[in-house]
């Protein structure tokens, strides 16, 4: 192996904050739960999904999914059309999504990430693109589709019929956590 392909390998672990690395000095390994990088999410999951680091990051990738979704909606019904409304619920009108992971899983980010695009926010919608590349690799939902698929056709219904949406997926989805 290259000295220069070393020398990268310990700069991209130092970018993700997993060594220290000084010239001239002694490369140290830091505590990888006190990194602040995002990136370790994906190596987590790819990497290392069996840890018990993994898997307790499951609960705060459930919470913070779940308050993204609080405001990427909130923005979506102050901001986009009932048109807009009415060609999302069409995503999950396909009856393949019901028994599909893969299929559903697709039709789950390209609702989201519409969602951010239509509700005009940058931010929300690179955030979406973000999560949605980084979990990639993320351990699937523990809930069967066919409930999910349901969750998302009410949700596009009352979200076109302008009914309460919001109350909706927060009474419906809020992360309940063991104290």
């Amino acid at each position: 192996m290259s000295k220069l392909l070393v020398r990268q390998a310990v700069h991209r672990l130092a970018d993700v904050g997993l060594v220290e690395a000084r010239q001239g000095a002694k490369t140290r390994i830091l505590d990888p739960q006190r990194s602040t990088d995002l990136r370790l999410l994906d190596l987590y999951y790819r990497l290392a999904p069996e840890t018990s680091f993994a898997k307790d990051l499951r609960e705060d990738v459930l919470e913070k999914q779940y308050t993204q979704g609080l405001s990427l909606l909130d923005v979506f019904l102050r901001k986009a059309s009932p048109r807009a409304a009415k060609e999302l619920a069409l995503l999950f009108q396909e009856d393949g999504l019901l028994t599909d992971e893969a299929l559903f899983t697709a039709a789950e980010e390209r609702f989201w990430t519409r969602v951010a695009e239509l509700g005009g926010n940058r931010i929300l919608l690179f955030e979406v693109r973000f999560w949605y590349r980084a979990l990639a690799r993320r351990p699937a939902s523990p809930a069967p589709v066919g409930a999910r698929h349901a969750f998302y056709v009410e949700l596009s219904r009352r979200l076109v019929s302008n009914d309460a949406a919001l109350e909706y997926y927060r009474d419906t989805l809020r992360p309940r956590r063991a104290r």
